[in-house]
């Protein structure tokens, strides 16, 4: 928390730039650092989003608080203003911007969406120049503009057109003839709502926006050579009283009086000659600029007319004259001034601390310095101890001048100096001379009366020892002289003495001058010296003398104090040419120290005071610093806000009734405390613009109003413009920065050139903060700004939720894939088995069986050799039956065409065996088509037993067998001549039996068809892939 106050404090403890700001008599100059202002500047306007925008020779040039922003005429850009010659500028109800050419017409700009639309000719005729010098927006939001030749025109806002009306209707009307229907100035009657007050090259007019009429109003000035006819009159202004101020070109300032309907020559100012343009500040004071004879102000109730010209800058050769065009007042800018390469701003609180007490002293022979005020309440008014002078005054509390005070039997020292001013428990003031002593004020004489043991009851001696006065809150003295400190109960009269004890480790001068008595809250006094701080120890009755020589955090850094103030929570600060040292009364350490680098704006700290809020006020070598203990911040003031000098060697005082005073140059500053702290006000922090991928967005309301910003993954790198909008010391303002997501909780960083660049973000949420503080310590309203960058979808959690899923899914498919491998491995591995011992087992046994019977009838040839031939058959019928297995499972075996080859040959040679003639009839081409070895390996067992039973049973001589794949359709046909049979009385074999089984394992439609004595014929339809 520490480090994060520290930062604040030396943010506003930061030079601004070299010419941010100059100061030029009462104004502050803006010039050479916005790079856009012309050799002439006009107006200035404060839009409602809160930007100024000043027309100048060289465009529109807008100011956001920190940055100069310049839009000008392009012709290879269509989105641009019309003119570069921006004279005036209204803002209409929509928000939009209208700019005024002196040449090329009108501009309107939408602030929403940062577009320009030309009217480089709002009406259509044959002269080339269109000149519009000033506009209006009404009480019922209608525009008005007036023209160079064109009268006065009016804006339609349902057409996009404009109407025009003329004081000249015979006299030209395109603009070609000079001086003939030239507008230059529109106001408003105060009193009189239909009518508009128009002044031209001709003189002034009305105009009645009822019955579109004019009439003229001759003034009677003689302006040869300026005018050969009526004088030209520039612009119009209107007063409280609804009466017009008239600029002209050669008569001065006019006068016209709207209830006579006449001009008022005794109200005329006939120099400065030629007066362009005229402005109301107040109720009071009138602006008037006059050209090359600079800036003159009009008190019109005294109607006193004074030169208040900008001082010229003097390191500025391009600045020959001021050259003041127009003057502006804005919402919260104050007063703006366009003249020569430079605009001129007014502020209000550039005089809020003005020296606004005096004395009465005319001539005094040196300055007057103030040395002490208090607040008497009974008496309402203020008694002062000065330096110099009479030494001696009042100030009554509706008065701006103190008064001198009779003094009685002063010696005739040259000078008269009062250091002490108190107010006792008894209500009597006692003053202190450095020269000659104890005054007391004489309420019956009233005068000021040498104080003696009868009117104090303290001796003589011990009142010319004095050297400092205090009070304790009973009203009660100690009085402080060169070796001790006295207490002195008024009420009972009596006196208590402590002797001042000095630190042993002190080698220095035992001077108690200047002494300063301050009382912490248990009413105990300390001593504020050059020599160092002493405080007095009533159990032990003596002062201690604080000195400290050691080194370390908690010692004082420099013992030599040139003020001090307690603090609400006894804390006494101390002043010193070495900044402010805060020492802990309770701890006897020091507990804080304030530098340049902490926020003080000098190191030369002097007087020092403390308010009702426990803000403290420090007189300082670069003005009056005043520190927030809350906020944790300083805030300073100086000539920039009107004081007369900056360096502030005086006392500074806070009195009873919460009056701040400030020594200045034979006067002095006295105001409410609540009206410096409270007199700025909050900054207005915007975003002004936004780029994403060096790609700009609307800088304008758009971008104000954006809540956050959605991005994709590839709109990473983006840029961010702010300012805060305080018109006081804009370039003062100091900009911190947090980013969530990029930097650690709660940490701001300083941001002086108030743009954030953000590069190459990862996606992800961030959240910007941003916040201002101004030259008076008061913070903005903080921007929080979302930024989202959308992951790529193959980041995002549902596609990758969808990659999962997927990669379970072909996990689970592949597992199944493999369980069903390894199930339909084991399955033929069973079927193997089975076939293996289910045939070839038997096969084997029975062929073991026939041996074993060769061999008992081997002396029986024939027998035997019966035997062994069918031995012979069964082998061979295992034979089969493994090549039927191994042709079976063997992968290269899997297409069609080794299947059809292995079936034709099985059916030759089995019919060849048993002399039947055959056909069979197998397709070519088999390419695309496969079989799943499973059902290859039915088919084929199916074929196998057809061709079996038709060898064993059929008797046929002729068989035929016919196998075509159509249309993913694989069709088998076996007929045969034999002798048949009757399929309703034949019992169904085995091999029947597990023809149909192995069909239905694949959906296939097995048919057999006989008769007995026609043959039979087996069909077979199966799918195939």
């Amino acid at each position: 928390m520490y480090k994060f106050i520290l930062s604040i404090t030396l943010l506003l403890s930061l030079d601004a730039p070299l010419f941010a700001q100059q100061q030029m008599g009462q104004f502050m100059a803006y010039g050479p650092e916005a790079k856009y202002f012309s050799n002439l500047n006009f107006i200035t306007h404060q839009s409602k989003a809160g930007f100024l925008w000043t027309g100048t020779q060289n465009g529109i040039v807008r100011f956001d608080g920190k940055r100069y922003k310049n839009y000008f005429s392009d012709p290879a850009n269509p989105n641009s203003p019309s003119d570069n010659t921006v004279v005036d500028i209204v803002e209409d109800k929509n928000g939009d911007l209208w700019f005024c050419g002196f040449y090329h017409g009108l501009t309107k700009y939408n602030t929403n969406t940062a577009v320009f639309k030309k009217y480089s000719k709002p009406t259509i005729d044959n002269f080339s120049f269109y000149g519009i010098y000033s506009g209006l927006k009404d009480k019922e939001n209608n525009l008005w503009f007036a023209t160079a030749g064109r009268g006065l025109a009016k804006y339609i806002y349902g057409k996009d057109s404009f109407e025009l009306y003329y004081p000249e209707p015979d006299k030209c009307k395109d603009g070609s003839v000079r001086g003939e229907n030239y507008i230059t100035g529109i106001c408003e009657d105060k009193f009189d709502s239909p009518i508009l007050w128009v002044t031209s090259f001709k003189g002034l007019y009305s105009f009645n926006k009822k019955n579109n009429q004019f009439i003229f109003y001759p003034s009677a000035v003689v302006t040869a050579p300026f005018a050969d006819e009526e004088v030209q009159i520039n612009d119009c202004e209107t007063d409280n009283k609804g009466n017009l101020w008239l600029p002209s070109w050669g008569g001065g300032l006019l006068y016209f009086n709207t209830l006579t309907k006449k001009f008022d020559p005794q109200k005329r100012k006939p120099f400065p000659k030629i007066i362009n343009h005229v402005k109301l500040i107040n109720d009071s004071i009138l602006f008037a600029a006059c050209f090359d004879d600079g800036l003159y102000q009009l008190n019109t109730v005294t109607n006193n007319f004074t030169n208040i010209t900008p001082p010229r800058n003097p390191t500025d050769a391009t600045a020959e004259n001021t050259n003041i065009q127009k003057i502006s007042v804005t919402k919260d800018a104050g007063v703006f001034v366009g003249g020569n390469y430079y605009v001129y701003q007014l502020h209000p609180s550039f005089s809020r601390l003005k020296k606004n007490i005096f004395f009465e002293d005319d001539n005094p022979e040196n300055d007057i310095l103030l040395e002490n005020i208090i607040w008497d309440e009974r008496n309402h008014q203020y008694w002062l101890s000065t330096s110099y002078a009479n030494g001696l005054y009042t100030l009554n509390e509706q008065e701006t001048t103190a008064k001198k005070i009779a003094v009685a039997e002063i010696p005739a020292q040259k000078y008269k100096v009062f250091k002490n001013f108190i107010k006792d428990g008894r209500q009597r003031i006692w003053a202190r001379s450095i020269y000659s002593g104890i005054y007391l004020w004489n309420e019956l004489n009233k005068t000021f009366e040498k104080a003696t043991t009868g009117t104090t009851a303290l001796p003589d001696t011990l009142l010319q020892s004095i050297t400092s006065l205090q009070t304790d809150t009973a009203g009660n003295i100690w009085m402080l002289s060169k070796t001790a400190l006295f207490y002195f109960d008024v009420f009972q009269n009596k006196t208590v003495t402590y002797p001042i004890s000095w630190a042993s480790n002190y080698k220095g001068s035992k001077k108690l001058s200047p002494a300063y008595i301050r009382m912490d809250r248990e009413e105990i006094p300390w001593i504020i010296t050059p020599n160092g701080l002493f405080v007095c120890n009533k159990k032990e009755k003596k002062v201690r003398h604080i000195f400290d020589t050691a080194t370390g955090a908690k010692k004082f850094s420099y013992n030599s104090f040139w003020g001090g103030a307690f603090d609400k929570q006894d804390n006494l600060w101390l002043t010193s040419p070495n900044g402010i040292q805060v020492y802990n009364t309770k701890k006897n350490e020091v507990s804080n120290n304030f530098t340049i680098a902490d926020g003080l704006p000098s190191m030369i700290t002097t007087g020092i005071a403390v308010d009702n809020q426990n803000r403290m006020w420090v007189n300082t070598a670069a003005g009056l610093a005043m520190y927030d203990q809350q906020k944790k911040i300083w805030r300073s003031f100086n000539r920039f806000d009107g004081m007369g000098r900056d360096y502030l060697d005086g006392n500074i005082f806070i009195t009873s009734n919460n009056k701040i005073v400030v020594d200045q140059s034979s006067g002095f500053l006295m105001k409410d405390i609540n009206d410096i702290v409270s007199s700025a006000a909050m900054p207005l922090l915007q975003i002004t613009a936004l780029t994403v991928n060096e790609k700009s967005f609307t800088d304008t309301l758009q971008s104000l109003k954006t809540a956050a910003l959605q991005l994709s993954f590839n709109q990473n790198n983006i840029s961010i413009e702010f300012a805060a909008m305080d018109w006081l010391y804009p370039f003062k303002t100091n900009y911190l920065v947090k980013i969530d997501g990029l930097q650690p909780a709660n940490t701001w960083t300083a941001n002086p050139d108030a743009r954030i660049n953000l590069a190459g973000l990862a996606p992800g949420k961030y959240i910007v903060h941003i916040k201002a503080i101004n030259s008076s310590g008061v913070w903005s309203n903080q921007i929080i700004l979302p930024v989202i960058i959308n992951a790529p979808f193959w980041k995002t959690w549902w596609f990758i939720t969808l990659c999962i899923l997927a990669a379970l899914v072909i996990m689970y498919q592949f597992y199944r894939y493999r369980i069903n491998q390894l199930q339909r491995m084991q399955l033929m591995r069973n079927t193997i088995s089975r076939n293996l011992h289910d045939d070839i087992g038997s096969s084997l046994s029975n062929i073991n069986i026939l041996t074993e019977l060769a061999k008992r009838n081997a002396a029986n040839p024939e027998k035997s050799n019966e035997y062994l031939s069918k031995v012979g058959e069964d082998i061979q019928r295992i034979s089969e039956s493994l090549s039927d297995i191994v042709w079976n499972i063997n992968p290269k075996y899997d297409d069609l065409e080794n299947l059809f080859i292995r079936m034709k040959r099985y059916a030759a040679d089995m019919m060849d065996g048993k002399d039947i003639s055959y056909e069979i009839e197998f397709p070519e081409k088999l390419t695309d088509i496969k079989l799943e070895m499973g059902k290859r390996k039915d088919l084929y067992f199916i074929f196998k037993e057809a061709v079996n039973n038709l060898i064993k049973y059929s008797g046929a001589t002729h068989a035929s067998i016919v196998l075509n794949i159509q249309q993913k359709k694989l069709t088998l046909l076996i007929k045969d001549n034999g002798k048949g049979f009757n399929p309703a009385t034949a019992i169904m074999g085995n091999g029947l039996q597990n023809m149909q089984h192995r069909a239905s394992i694949w959906n296939a439609s097995l048919t057999i068809e006989s008769a007995e004595g026609n043959g039979a014929s087996i069909f077979l339809q199966m799918a195939v892939t």
